[in-house]
């Protein structure tokens, strides 16, 4: 495992919120056409109407292609935290195994990672640490 494969977790889940985000602020694009029609009564005089409305088949279109990108990211991202969760779960040494939990799987700065673990961790130390263990495996 590397130490690029495991800083995916973190842009896969901000390309994540990003597509959830465009599918939210897709807007029905507004279109309008021309039609021919004539008044109800006699003399039937033939002329055009503009219609307006929303164009459905666009939208449609639209959404469907970000929530395609989305399944697939989905899917990237579980393969990838069951990849990294089965690499995690078979480290031997518990204290690399919960900073690579915190800093990786939860998304947690190295500062926030030292504060949690305690002891008098400093971030640098527990970075420095992980890069050890990763550069060994």
């Amino acid at each position: 495992m590397t130490k690029k494969k495991l800083q995916q977790i973190k842009g896969l889940h901000s390309e994540i919120e990003m597509l959830k985000n465009q599918i939210a602020s897709i807007e029905p694009q507004m279109t309008s056409d021309k039609v021919k029609g004539s008044t109800l009564g006699h003399p039937y005089i033939l002329h055009e109407i503009t219609i307006h409305g929303i164009d459905k088949k666009y939208y449609n279109r639209k959404r469907k292609k970000y929530e395609k990108k989305l399944r697939q990211r989905l899917t990237e991202l579980e393969i990838l935290v069951e990849e990294i969760n089965e690499f995690i779960e078979g480290v031997e040494d518990s204290l690399t195994r919960q900073i690579l939990i915190l800093k990786y799987v939860k998304g947690l700065s190295w500062e926030q990672v030292a504060a949690y673990i305690g002891g008098g961790n400093k971030a640098e130390s527990l970075r420095k640490r992980v890069e050890r263990f990763l550069g060994k495996n």
